[in-house]
C-alpha cells in the first residue's frame, strides 16, 4: 500500500513537520517571554528596594504575569490585523 504525504511547495516539508516547527517556535517564544519577565521583575525589585518598599515572591509573580499579558496583547495586535 502506498502512502502519500502532503508536502509544501516552498519548504519541502510535510504538514506535520510544519506544525511541529510552529509549536517549537511558540514554546521558545513563551520561554523567552518568561525570562524577559523575570528580568523586568528583578529591575522592579531593585527599584522597590531603593524606595524602601518590600519585595517578596508574590510581587515577583505579579510583575512577571502582568508583563507577559501586556506583551502577549501587544504581539497579538501587531500579528492579527483585520
Amino acid at each position: 500500500m502506498a502512502r502519500f504525504a502532503v508536502v509544501s511547495d516552498k519548504t519541502e516539508r510535510t504538514l506535520a513537520a510544519l506544525r511541529r516547527a510552529r509549536e517549537a517556535s511558540m514554546y521558545s517564544g513563551l520561554i523567552l517571554l518568561v525570562v524577559i519577565g523575570l528580568g523586568v521583575a528583578w529591575l522592579t525589585g531593585r527599584f522597590r528596594r531603593r524606595m524602601g518598599l518590600p519585595m517578596n515572591g508574590r510581587h515577583w509573580l505579579t510583575v512577571v504575569i502582568v508583563f507577559a499579558v501586556i506583551m502577549s496583547i501587544a504581539y497579538g495586535t501587531t500579528q492579527f490585523k483585520h
